[in-house]
């Protein structure tokens, strides 16, 4: 998440502590429940199992039909299904 490279960065942000950790916790529900996946995957970054997604590869080699979601999944894993869709 971005918010995470600028705090690795040690950027200053505007935000509240209390809307970063509400935000943070957001992340995680979601991503436990693997709900929505389709739309915030690929900005997740280093904090998701990108090998698990894989599972939810379609057949064309994409992740929900979305060049986005596939690139990001190929960035973190290499898998050459995501590449050849990408291709």
């Amino acid at each position: 998440m971005m918010i995470d490279y600028a705090n690795d960065l040690h950027l200053t942000l505007p935000f509240h502590q209390h809307f970063l950790d509400s935000m943070f916790s957001n992340r995680h529900s979601e991503i436990k429940r693997n709900r929505n996946l389709e739309y915030v995957t690929e900005g997740l970054g280093e904090s998701f199992d990108w090998n698990k997604s894989l599972t939810q590869q379609r057949s064309n080699g994409s992740l929900f039909n979305s060049p986005a979601t596939t690139a990001a999944a190929f960035i973190h894993t290499q898998d050459n299904n995501c590449f050849q869709y990408l291709h």
